[in-house]
């Protein structure tokens, strides 16, 4: 009898886990965290966007600061079966928190999309709207994490719309 009520609950767990789908973390927005987890993500027209596979010896996630009013960046890239899109930030003279209004020169988001030939980026005369927020800038510790969120425009693809933007950064 235990036999037979072990091997029925083992039946019904193993029958319950099967119909349950796997979700990769890629799948979903990382918290919104200011400890240097190292995390960047965001919603590309309500899908996760975050970075994702390699190129070459290069990682996709590269940020970049110089420390006390320097030029802040964070350039990554997804490539993911036919997916070939990258993305960025970048604040020229980061003094601190605060928010930052997309300017196309000194606050800029800039996105990529390899595949479609959409290129969202400084140097082709797109047009931008929106903020970068830093909420946390920790130069002792050397973190730095925030919001972001655009509306970006270049007249050849469409409207495409960057939401729930969320960095969290260690320089090292």
């Amino acid at each position: 009898m235990r036999k037979t009520t072990y091997l029925i609950m083992l039946l019904l767990c193993a029958l319950c886990f099967a119909n349950l789908k796997c979700k990769s973390t890629l799948d979903e927005l990382p918290p919104e965290t200011q400890e240097g987890k190292g995390t960047f993500a965001f919603l590309l027209n309500g899908e996760v966007w975050q970075p994702e596979g390699r190129a070459g010896l290069t990682t996709n996630f590269q940020p970049f600061l110089q420390p006390n009013g320097g030029t802040f960046s964070i350039s990554t890239y997804r490539i993911k079966g036919s997916t070939d899109q990258g993305a960025g930030i970048f604040i020229r003279k980061l003094g601190g928190t605060g928010k930052y209004i997309l300017d196309g020169v000194n606050h800029i988001i800039d996105f990529d999309d390899l595949n479609r030939g959409c290129q969202y980026v400084r140097y082709n005369g797109y047009i931008q709207e929106g903020i970068i927020e830093i909420i946390k800038y920790d130069m002792k510790n050397y973190i730095v994490a925030g919001r972001f969120e655009a509306r970006l425009y270049n007249g050849k693809c469409d409207t495409i719309k960057i939401t729930q933007g969320r960095f969290d950064i260690k320089f090292d």
